[in-house]
């Protein structure tokens, strides 16, 4: 039998009366310090201005946004890292019912996934859940507008086959390659044979992924990407939810003294390789794992100094 959706029941429909406070401002800040936008050519804005001309200086074209792109700056970046930092709070706070300030919300129960088997606590906190969260998606991501939207892919097309095929492979013709080699999704790029068991979605969606429907299963990874918060917020909870997984996985062999890893270095191996709580995933386990330690420590100065953001 094939494993149940953690995700089933989204966490909207779950919670939908939770009122997300306002984006707290030292997330926001985090994401700009340890990964600044608008360095990178792989995320692009549209030029409107640009809109019916032949030529546009310092643009291309984009089948992706009909329209011509250049690259994001630093301050369009900040905008989009806005709706990161929101939907990032607000997933954290509809799984595991607290606030980043530690305050538990009212009339919320967190989702199973998130408590400890025995003591039904929390299996960590929301600061940590940030960390965790950002540890992966930087390492996996660098936060990029095209993994985030799912512009283009990284796996290329077959050799004598077309350079690029919308939606299956290769490259976009803007450039983004935002959709991983095995198609993984989204910031935080879980595999369509993986991410529908932690994604939200339509009950007869997931049923017939959890069957084995690979179109199914690519359908549910297509939900996860866009600049919306919606889509946003789907890749957020989907990625929690399975480093929350991985983490108890991994502490089950721990506690039992079968493996001698650091928690967190096993819960990010098993979640980059979906098997494994020791695997060094080419050095991968070993970055994401020295990320998090970095984003904990700076993510516990920053809200202790309730670091303020301007506009």
């Amino acid at each position: 039998m094939a494993p149940e959706s953690l995700g089933e029941k989204d966490a909207a429909s779950r919670h939908p009366m939770i009122p997300c406070s306002i984006m707290t401002p030292w997330l926001l800040a985090l994401m700009l310090e340890m990964r600044p936008p608008g360095d990178t050519h792989f995320s692009v804005v549209p030029v409107p201005e640009c809109d019916g001309a032949e030529v546009c200086e310092g643009a291309r074209r984009s089948t992706f946004y009909r329209s011509w792109v250049r690259q994001e700056t630093y301050e369009q970046g900040k905008q989009r890292y806005r709706t990161l930092a929101a939907e990032q709070e607000r997933a954290i706070e509809q799984i595991l019912c607290v606030r980043l300030d530690g305050e538990k919300i009212p009339d919320c129960l967190p989702e199973p996934v998130a408590l400890d088997k025995k003591t039904k606590k929390l299996l960590f906190g929301p600061q940590t859940a940030v960390a965790a969260m950002l540890g992966a998606a930087i390492a996996e991501s660098g936060l990029r507008e095209d993994v985030q939207t799912g512009r283009g892919f990284a796996k290329a097309c077959s050799k004598g086959g077309p350079r690029s095929i919308e939606g299956v492979c290769g490259p976009a013709d803007d450039g983004g390659m935002g959709r991983g080699p095995g198609g993984e999704a989204c910031v935080m790029q879980p595999h369509p044979s993986i991410a529908w068991r932690f994604a939200d979605g339509d009950p007869a969606l997931l049923a017939r992924a959890r069957s084995g429907d690979k179109l199914a299963r690519e359908e549910v990874a297509r939900t996860l990407v866009g600049l919306d918060g919606a889509s946003v917020a789907r890749c957020w909870r989907a990625g929690l939810r399975m480093l929350l997984h991985s983490y108890a996985h991994c502490g089950w062999s721990l506690a039992r003294g079968k493996l001698r890893e650091d928690p967190w270095y096993a819960m990010y191996s098993q979640y980059g390789t979906g098997s494994s709580c020791t695997a060094s995933n080419n050095g991968k386990t070993l970055y994401r794992h020295q990320l998090f330690v970095k984003l904990r420590a700076r993510a516990r100065v920053l809200a202790l100094a309730r670091t303020p953001f301007s506009p």
